[in-house]
């Protein structure tokens, strides 16, 4: 299995939640993490055994574009202790053409518990994956009363979901040939050999 990383601002993770006026959904991009799959010919196969992705986010980068909801969101969360939210893919059963059955332990609020779903997991380029998926949790499970805010009664079952993009880290070492990469020449003899590799 090949170790991919998560990248932020292209990687997203959205959280849903119930009112009894409206579906309330909060997003983020500001999200961290790292991923273990192989590209195959039949499609990307995630690691089997876990953890194979974790996926962190802090609670305070959840946004939903209405001020009074993220505060009282972050207010729920108590983000304040519990700054960050976790998910770890524990346990993952290839279907095929990129579909998986999976497992998430799902981390916040001081507490952790195991969701079932399925997720799809997809090459874009030869170093690149992208992952979709989504869950249904209850937040009483995480010790979260959902109770109301400002006449609004808000229900138990959440969603998360997310869209994850994953690359292969960028060597140091060039697979090809087994030159160095060099981004920075800092000496003259660095200087020196990027130009005797450029000529090449």
């Amino acid at each position: 299995m090949v170790r991919f990383d998560l990248v932020p601002g292209e990687s997203e993770v959205l959280v849903s939640v119930s009112t009894t006026l409206q579906t309330v959904e909060m997003s983020t991009g500001d999200v961290g993490g790292r991923l273990d799959a192989e590209i195959t010919p039949g499609g990307v196969v995630l690691a089997v055994v876990g953890p194979l992705c974790r996926v962190e986010v802090p609670v305070g980068s959840l946004h939903s574009g209405n001020a009074l909801y993220d505060w009282e969101g972050r207010r729920r969360f108590d983000a304040e202790h519990y700054p960050l939210v976790s998910a770890e893919l524990v346990t993952a059963v290839p279907l095929g053409a990129g579909v998986h059955h999976v497992t998430w332990r799902l981390a916040f609020h001081g507490a952790a518990h195991d969701v079932d779903g399925d997720l799809v997991a997809r090459a874009v380029s030869a170093d690149s994956i992208v992952v979709d998926g989504g869950n249904g949790f209850d937040v009483r499970d995480w010790g979260i009363q959902p109770g109301g805010f400002l006449g609004v009664r808000v229900r138990p079952t959440a969603r998360f979901a997310v869209h994850l993009l994953a690359r292969r880290p960028v060597k140091t070492e060039d697979a090809t040939d087994g030159r160095r990469l060099l981004s920075a020449p800092s000496t003259e003899g660095e200087r020196h050999l990027i130009s005797e590799v450029r000529r090449t």
